[in-house]
C-alpha cells in the first residue's frame, strides 16, 4: 500500500512527507530522520529547505531527502 492510500486510512490531511532518504543532522537546528518515517510538514523555507517534525523533534531538513505526500497549504 503507498503512503498516500496508507495515510487516507488513518484520516492524515496535514501537510506531510515520506522519507526517502537517511539524514543525520550536523547541527541542532536540523532534523534528522530514517528513510520510511513521515515528516509532518511546517514551513518551507527556500527552494533546498523545509522545516518539519518528527518524533517529537523540530528542525529544517533537505528537499530532496523526502517526497511530499499532502503538500503545505
Amino acid at each position: 500500500m503507498i503512503v498516500s492510500q496508507r495515510l487516507d486510512l488513518f484520516g492524515m490531511k496535514e501537510a506531510c512527507a515520506e522519507v526517502q532518504f537517511d539524514f543525520e543532522p550536523e547541527t541542532e537546528d536540523k532534523l534528522g530522520f530514517q528513510e520510511g518515517e513521515i515528516i509532518t510538514l511546517i514551513a518551507h523555507i527556500d527552494e533546498n529547505w523545509f522545516e518539519g517534525s518528527v518524533r517529537a523533534k523540530r528542525g529544517f531538513f533537505p528537499i530532496n531527502y523526502v517526497k511530499v505526500v499532502v503538500p503545505l497549504p
